[in-house]
């Protein structure tokens, strides 16, 4: 297995065709994933922004990137639902928590309304015989939780009393 960082960079029409948003919804979706948005970007800081690892298998590259005739883009839940043969109200439902065994968790989830997912795990789950073993190839990294709101940090406890004078050591 050769493992890749591709040296290639996404212009901004790339990665707005790569998550299927148009100019604006694209600026939203860099400035959340912390990449600049007036630039071309190396798909290894794009993949590192969703939670991927910069090195991938060389087999990967055109699943993780456009692809050589800049077709595969990330799929939203419409797309997700044609391609199982569901509903889109059952794929949002799967997505806040409601899944079947293996269903994927979308690539990047930036609310109710822009959420996509990897056209390989869609696959993967809906033929697992054919392309598990490609899916199982992708590297990912672990991922910090966001958080939430600045109120979710934990109370401080103690007073404001000053501290008392520290004794000076003896000569």
């Amino acid at each position: 297995m050769t493992v890749v960082a591709p040296v290639c960079r996404a212009s901004n029409a790339d990665l707005a065709r790569f998550f299927a948003v148009g100019d604006d919804t694209r600026r939203r979706v860099l400035a959340e994933l912390g990449l600049p948005k007036r630039r071309a970007h190396r798909w290894t800081e794009v993949w590192h922004a969703l939670g991927l690892s910069a090195e991938q298998p060389a087999i990967l590259l055109p699943e993780l990137t456009l692809g050589p005739d800049r077709s595969n883009i990330l799929l939203t839940p419409a797309r997700v639902a044609q391609h199982l043969h569901v509903a889109t109200d059952t794929v949002n439902r799967w997505r806040r928590g409601d899944a079947p065994s293996g269903f994927p968790a979308p690539l990047l989830d930036l609310g109710p309304r822009l959420c996509r997912w990897l056209p390989l795990d869609v696959r993967a789950f809906d033929a697992p015989a054919l392309y598990g073993d490609l899916a199982s190839q992708v590297v990912r990294r672990a991922r910090k939780p966001r958080r939430t709101a600045p109120d979710a940090r934990l109370p401080a406890e103690g007073s404001l009393e000053p501290l008392p004078p520290q004794s000076q050591p003896a000569p």
